[in-house]
């Protein structure tokens, strides 16, 4: 089972500047519209072509829109990647009271 974690969890460590990977799975023209600070863009796709490949750090926030999304995203990463620690941020980007949304150039 997937641990999830709240979007005020998730900006409480952002805001400590705590490390860990912040990876946004929506498609392109949703993160365009606007995301989490300091997440990279990764949709399931690509995920699933990368993950073994990628250098995970030792806690990885997958979040989506609903955070539906984000849990299939953990378990891919949990299995084939390298992380220690991988949550799905539950509620997702829809939940998300911005302390600071960032909109791709």
């Amino acid at each position: 089972m997937i641990e999830e974690v709240s979007t005020e969890t998730v900006r409480e460590r952002l805001e400590r500047g705590d490390e860990f990977d912040l990876i946004d799975i929506r498609e392109d023209e949703d993160y365009a519209d606007g995301h989490l600070p300091k997440a990279d863009h990764v949709t399931i796709e690509e995920l699933e072509e990368t993950v073994v490949d990628r250098d995970w750090a030792d806690e990885v926030v997958v979040y989506c829109y609903r955070g539906n999304s984000s849990i299939q995203a953990a378990r891919l990463i949990t299995e084939y990647g390298d992380a220690e620690r991988v949550v799905s941020m539950a509620g997702g980007y829809q939940d998300w009271e911005p302390l600071e949304t960032v909109a791709a150039d």
